[in-house]
């Protein structure tokens, strides 16, 4: 899993190339298109005043280019010479700060003469540092070690798998152990699942002001949405591991495992720590219900998935055999 991590990580947060074009596609969410429209709007005021009548005008017309090549060329360069120069220790924050924003407002506002013209032409815009999401300096600190003394993703692979195989080797139980060790890959290619899909939502909620919050799920969406790929393997590997041993042994009995957990919700108990245990995780999945009805039934869902699709694998490798 770390293997899996760190390649990823490799790919997309360390390169800068991939960093900045990552960036520039985040533009398409409306969160972070608000947030640039906004900052932009804001420090073009700090610095005319006079523009302050104009700042609808202003902001409408960020917001229609943030959307165009060249102004996602610009971030595009930002991004990289701050990547550059934050993960070379030349800078101590991860900010992006945008030049030339003065001439594309001039070309956009050329149907309005008279305002294009009190656009300063060398204007720049600070659009917003890491620090300021939640973690955010963790997050620099952590880029930067780990990129200085990263392992590489090959080898924590190789040394995963072969720590597996010993282990495996080494059991008394090996069948056993080979089902404990799919259904583990399986459980955490649903977690990472459920963490890329959700993890930007949680991120955002921790964020001081809401604007921020929203951006920063858009930026998670564009960094992680093709994790989710990588997430899917990982666990439809465990899950390709477990119906194969499953088929062999009959090691794992869905309608035994599904009858256990209805009694242990449904059926009286006198145990009061079993009791406890029920009505807390009962309230727990209710209150997800009422609260994130959506985000409730995507993890429903996604387990239904995981059990149909064991169920189909356990046929096929049946039939093999």
């Amino acid at each position: 899993t770390m293997g899996l991590l760190l390649g990823y990580a490799t790919r997309v947060l360390f390169n800068s190339e991939t960093f900045a074009d990552r960036v520039a596609a985040s533009l398409a969410d409306p969160g972070v298109s608000s947030l640039i429209a906004d900052r932009i709007t804001d420090g073009l005021i700090q610095q005319e005043r006079d523009l302050t009548a104009f700042a609808p005008l202003i902001k409408a017309t960020v917001r229609s280019l943030i959307s165009s090549e060249p102004f996602r060329g610009i971030v595009r360069r930002a991004a990289r010479i701050s990547h550059q120069a934050t993960m070379s220790g030349r800078s101590q924050k991860l900010l992006l700060q945008l030049t030339d924003v003065g001439l594309i407002l001039q070309s956009a506002l050329s149907t309005n003469p008279e305002l294009a013209k009190k656009i300063p032409s060398q204007f720049s815009a600070v659009i917003g540092e890491l620090e300021e999401a939640p973690v955010g300096k963790i997050g620099v600190d952590f880029m930067r070690a780990a990129r200085r003394f990263r392992l590489s993703s090959v080898g924590l692979l190789i040394f995963g798998v072969t720590l597996s195989i010993i282990g495996i080797s080494f059991s008394p139980a090996r069948r056993t152990t080979l089902i404990r060790f799919g259904v583990s890959l399986a459980i955490i290619g649903l977690l990472l699942r459920i963490t890329v899909r959700f993890g930007g939502v949680v991120l955002a909620a921790f964020a001081d002001d809401p604007a921020i919050g929203q951006a920063m799920a858009g930026f998670w969406h564009a960094f992680l949405s093709d994790f989710m790929i990588w997430a899917l393997v990982l666990g439809g590997i465990g899950l390709v591991l477990v119906a194969a041993v499953n088929s062999l042994f009959e090691q794992v009995k869905i309608i035994d495992i599904s009858r256990a957990v209805w009694r242990w919700f449904f059926e009286p108990t006198t145990r009061k720590w079993h009791r406890s245990l029920r009505g807390a995780i009962l309230l727990m999945l209710g209150g997800f219900l009422i609260l994130a009805p959506g985000a409730t039934l995507t993890v429903i869902t996604s387990l239904s998935g995981l059990v149909i699709l064991f169920i189909g694998l356990k046929e096929l490798f049946r039939l093999l055999l």
